[in-house]
């Protein structure tokens, strides 16, 4: 690319290079348009690129300084500060501060596709912190719009790890519909209906996820302790 389309090519352009693991190209293309870039929606682009590129070669503190810079220019802006939240959050000791962002962001989402987003972001934050209370109820606020394998097993997941089994066994039922097992899914549902007393409903389960799991052995040995 000459000059003139490089700089109007710049985004796909940086984007590849850190896709294909070259983020000090990916820097020189980025940071001279972050000297003199003032458009709102270049800048955020810009700057989430930066935090890629930077979380890429380790450099904190330059990272940092990009997400302080969104923090400042663009308070009240969702996308800016979900973009700053969810750096902050890979940093060791900014859970706090990556949490508090994210909320401000919901705060000021502009629509519901943003806020889902946000939202989606929030819970795995959570769930990966094993703060499974809070990711059960931000992925209940998904779950019921969402057709979508992962985000269900979180939910259900973060749902039996809180404690909440009444609600988990309602969640697996409803995926299984009376349907055949599913994995993950339908291995929680089996150890509920064995909470309840429902051994045979446990074992019809846990049968069915030999036949689909073959090579898990933990399906045949609940299967055995129950048989």
């Amino acid at each position: 690319l000459d000059n003139t389309t490089r700089a109007g090519a710049w985004h796909p352009l940086a984007a590849a290079y850190l896709a294909t693991g070259q983020p000090q190209k990916a820097l020189q293309v980025l940071l001279p348009l972050w000297a003199v870039s003032s458009d709102r929606l270049s800048r955020i682009r810009l700057a989430e690129l930066l935090l890629e590129a930077y979380s890429d070669l380790t450099q904190s503190e330059s990272a940092s300084k990009v997400a302080d810079a969104l923090e400042s220019e663009f308070p009240d802006d969702a996308e800016a500060i979900a973009i700053a939240a969810e750096w902050r959050a890979s940093q060791p000791d900014n859970f706090d501060r990556a949490i508090s962002l994210f909320y401000g962001a919901l705060d000021n989402a502009a629509d519901s596709r943003q806020k889902d987003r946000i939202t989606l972001s929030l819970a795995a934050l959570y769930y990966k912190k094993q703060r499974f209370a809070e990711s059960a109820d931000l992925y209940g606020k998904l779950v019921p719009f969402a057709d979508h394998p992962a985000l269900v097993r979180r939910y259900l997941l973060s749902l039996f790890y809180s404690g909440a089994h009444r609600e988990a066994l309602r969640v697996a039922q409803d995926q299984r519909a009376g349907g055949p097992a599913i994995p993950v899914i339908s291995a929680i549902e089996a150890h509920l209906l064995e909470e309840t007393g429902d051994l045979e409903g446990a074992k019809r389960l846990l049968a069915d996820l030999v036949g689909k799991e073959p090579d898990n052995p933990d399906h045949r040995i609940r299967l055995a302790y129950l048989r």
